[in-house]
């Protein structure tokens, strides 16, 4: 976590020993455990900082970027409380919660380059 006007930063890490599954509640699939944008999303955003499950995806009082460069210009225009800057979704995260047949949580597949849509939707024959 990164603050404003200030060069300091926290580490968030889980409690050793803390059971992610009871944690995170049964409507969260066991595959989406280690999954950092799912953990940041519930016990974070909804829980601590009780912004509603539709109030994220409406993206009230939350914003997502992209780049580093995003972060620290959110940071710098006075607008942005605080910013969180989660490790990537690995692959083997997407694949595990594809061949589950559980849809990944709001911003985690974020992936650069962006492939163009016709080339993965639209059979090429």
């Amino acid at each position: 976590m990164v603050y404003p006007g200030t060069q300091e930063s926290s580490l968030v890490q889980l409690r050793t020993g803390l059971d992610v599954g009871k944690a995170l509640g049964e409507d969260i699939p066991a595959v989406l455990h280690d999954v950092d944008v799912a953990i940041l999303h519930r016990l974070i955003i909804r829980d601590v900082l009780r912004i509603t499950d539709e109030a994220q995806l409406r993206k009230e009082n939350i914003d997502y970027v992209h780049t580093i460069h995003e972060v620290r210009n959110a940071l710098e225009d006075g607008k942005t409380q605080c910013a969180v800057i989660l490790k990537s979704t690995s692959m083997q995260q997407l694949r595990a919660s594809a061949d589950a047949g559980v849809p990944m949580p709001q911003k985690s597949t974020y992936f650069y380059p962006k492939l163009l849509t016709g080339l993965v939707i639209y059979p090429l024959a």
